[in-house]
């Protein structure tokens, strides 16, 4: 009731005019509508995190999510909140191709190595928080 009050009250001119209808394509086939749907809507919402743009090496940050999405969907993985909900730092670094930890010497002068965060870590977090919280919401 709400939202057919909210959208009668939009006009109409002007949203035909500012909707361009264009999804970009991707070669994938979806077992769904529900799948296809939950594909683009995580791809847009996991477009964020331009200020990582300079520390990642190939790709732009958003040809680094479409990497993960299309990883994922590849992957034979559902896109549902389950999936969401229950990926770990480890698999976003994987799928969506940035590194999230490294070996680093614990002092200069020594042999022995610790694993820290790498510059793109606190990306790899960021995407798997949005990723977290929205499978936890639609549950």
């Amino acid at each position: 009731e709400n939202l057919k009050t909210f959208a009668s009250g939009m006009p109409a001119a002007e949203m035909k005019e500012g909707y361009t209808g264009d999804i970009q394509a991707f070669p994938l086939k979806f077992d769904s509508l529900d799948q296809e749907i939950n594909f683009h809507c995580t791809l847009q919402m996991l477009n964020f995190g331009s200020a990582y743009q300079d520390l990642l090496d190939d790709r732009s940050v958003f040809e680094t999510i479409q990497y993960g999405m299309l990883g994922l969907m590849l992957s034979g993985r559902k896109m549902n909140a389950q999936m969401l909900s229950s990926m770990s730092l480890s698999d976003v670094g994987q799928t969506f191709g940035v590194e999230v930890k490294r070996e680093a010497k614990i002092k200069p002068d020594t042999p022995i190595y610790t694993e820290e965060d790498t510059e793109v870590a606190g990306f790899a977090k960021l995407i798997l928080k949005a990723c977290e919280d929205t499978g936890r919401r639609l549950r």
